[in-house]
């Protein structure tokens, strides 16, 4: 399937739910505070959203300590202007098994099968919490960034509800309908820290070397 035929699928689900007036619950994965915040304003009308902030890949701690604060501080301003509630869980940080788990793949350029390994890494997690802790549903808003490959995402998700039964998974590419330029300017208008690179230690030093080329 495409891009367009995930984000078709989303649009079906959606308005499935709405017919059948129920609210269910959804984890969603979040990478960082610019790909949800724009999102979480128009799921929260839809979904009881829990955040769950597994990023082991960012590096270093610091980075990812940096990242969760803005997410927390974006929760702030959310809680003030819109009336459902958002949870947030924040699972431990281990970079070390990451890489350790990344290490066949460390090689590799950016957008390649480290990329996708990275992602599925995280959703593996997501997906395990949110069968074990009885969730409806289960997504990321990895696919709002243009610099994420949706396709892999939505296929990564098809793939591992397979192995979780008990959730379902979203399929969208929230980037569609101008998602990530809503994202951008939200996150502007917030002054919401917007990052140089991915997160991992391989995107740190290839955005250090792009620096120096320049």
């Amino acid at each position: 399937m495409d891009k367009n035929t995930y984000y078709r699928l989303y649009q079906e689900e959606i308005a499935k739910i709405r017919r059948e007036g129920r609210r269910p619950s959804l984890l969603l994965h979040v990478c960082c505070s610019v790909c949800a915040c724009d999102l979480l304003t128009t799921l929260s009308d839809i979904f009881d959203i829990t955040i769950y902030y597994f990023n082991d890949n960012i590096y270093p701690e610091e980075e990812f300590e940096h990242r969760l604060a803005e997410v927390k501080r974006y929760l702030e301003w959310y809680h003030e202007n819109y009336a459902h509630p958002i949870s947030l869980i924040v699972p431990a940080y281990d970079n070390a098994n990451y890489m350790e788990e990344m290490q066949p793949y460390l090689h590799l350029g950016e957008f390649t099968q480290r990329c996708w390994s990275c992602y599925e890494y995280r959703l593996i997690r997501a997906f395990a919490y949110a069968e074990e802790n009885g969730y409806d549903y289960v997504a990321t808003v990895m696919s709002v960034s243009r610099y994420k490959n949706a396709v892999k995402i939505n296929e990564l998700g098809e793939k591992l509800q397979k192995i979780y039964p008990g959730v379902r998974y979203l399929y969208t590419d929230f980037k569609k309908d101008r998602g990530e330029e809503r994202s951008n300017a939200l996150s502007k208008e917030l002054g919401l820290y917007r990052q140089p690179y991915c997160g991992c230690f391989s995107s740190l030093n290839e955005y250090r070397d792009r620096k120096k080329q320049k």
